[in-house]
């Protein structure tokens, strides 16, 4: 997907945009790739499979241990 096509989508400037994507391309969560005058982006699959796998665990470990976050929790 090209750069200016998401932008589309947001109503944010194509500069904000771009910069958000930078992050996302540092942190290996997309790539980039330029053609021509456009730039594409393309998810990083194996990445977005990784933080699915620890946000799975984060939310495995808070409901284990939700009574060290909140206390006591009442029983519905």
């Amino acid at each position: 997907t090209c750069v200016s096509t998401i932008a589309e989508h947001f109503e944010f400037s194509l500069p904000t945009i771009s910069k958000h994507l930078k992050e996302l391309r540092e942190a290996n969560i997309v790539t980039m790739q330029k053609k021509g005058n456009k730039i594409y982006i393309e998810p990083n699959v194996e990445t977005i499979r990784e933080l699915g796998g620890c946000f799975t665990t984060l939310a495995d470990n808070f409901e284990e241990n939700r009574e060290i976050f909140f206390g006591e929790v009442a029983m519905i």
